[in-house]
């Protein structure tokens, strides 16, 4: 017996792909998108990327390599350029802790509206 069969009042899809993987404020547009609740009702994926602490940044690259950033070598470990300061325009600031301290400001911010949005609409229809 399939699961839907077994419960028809759940939600079912074969395979979960890139149409579930909603990003807002990241690859694309602003993340006030998420108002509309793209990919809904199985979001499987979202968000924004933050750099890490300044004491795991130091861990992964060499001071000179950290501020002014290199970004071959940021590129390296995944840091990614264009959504950073063309999509979410993330102001990098005058220092390495500020420029930490901005990105992970605007990833809690797209994650709460986003999250916010997802959670009043639980139990609306899709």
């Amino acid at each position: 017996m399939t699961a839907k069969a077994k419960d028809s009042t759940r939600y079912i899809d074969i395979a979960s792909d890139f149409a579930y993987h909603p990003y807002p404020g990241w690859y694309t547009s602003h993340y006030f998108e998420f108002h509309s609740l793209p990919a809904a009702p199985f979001i499987n994926e979202f968000g924004a990327q933050a750099l890490p602490n300044v004491e795991t940044m130091r861990e992964m690259m060499k001071e000179d390599e950290l501020w002014p950033p290199r970004w071959s070598l940021w590129a390296y470990h995944d840091f990614q350029y264009e959504p950073t300061f063309n999509v979410a325009k993330i102001d990098m600031g005058s220092s390495l802790e500020e420029f930490i301290e901005n990105s992970q400001d605007y990833q809690a911010k797209l994650l709460k509206y986003a999250i916010e949005n997802y959670r009043k609409n639980k139990y609306s229809k899709v």
